[in-house]
């Protein structure tokens, strides 16, 4: 079986350098209630950049222009589920961040800030060492 293909998008504010991130609903089957970056999965026939955009779109109401995307790596999870999830970064975005029904809230942290977070998925609360490698 082949790994599900997820894109995650590090939307950074550039006059603080804070990230966006947002919190699961409480319907939600995975992990109700916990905070992470924003993403999804690639539809059929879809692009990792075209599903960034249309997922940080849907979930956040920012609109993002997919040649503003850096990708920054791809994280194997392997386990319960197989799942790859690439990890991509912009500092450009239009419109105000807004959460959808597919998320019940959004927040700018700091990366630096993010390990402190209780709610936050353990899988990406693991890579948050790198990003702040990646991002400084």
């Amino acid at each position: 079986m082949q790994p599900t293909q997820v894109a995650v998008v590090i939307v950074q504010r550039p006059s603080d350098g804070a990230v966006l991130i947002d919190q699961r609903t409480a319907d939600n089957k995975l992990a109700p209630g916990k905070w992470e970056f924003p993403g999804g999965k690639v539809d059929q026939g879809e692009s990792l950049t075209a599903t960034a955009c249309r997922e940080i779109k849907e979930e956040t109401n920012l609109t993002l222009a997919e040649s503003s995307l850096k990708e920054l790596g791809v994280c194997e999870q392997r386990g319960e589920y197989a799942v790859d999830v690439h990890f991509f970064h912009t500092m450009q975005f239009t419109g105000a961040a807004i959460p959808s029904g597919e998320v019940a809230a959004l927040k700018w942290v700091l990366v630096e800030d993010i390990p402190a977070l209780k709610d936050f998925l353990p899988n990406e609360r693991g890579q948050t060492e790198w990003l702040l490698q990646v991002l400084s």
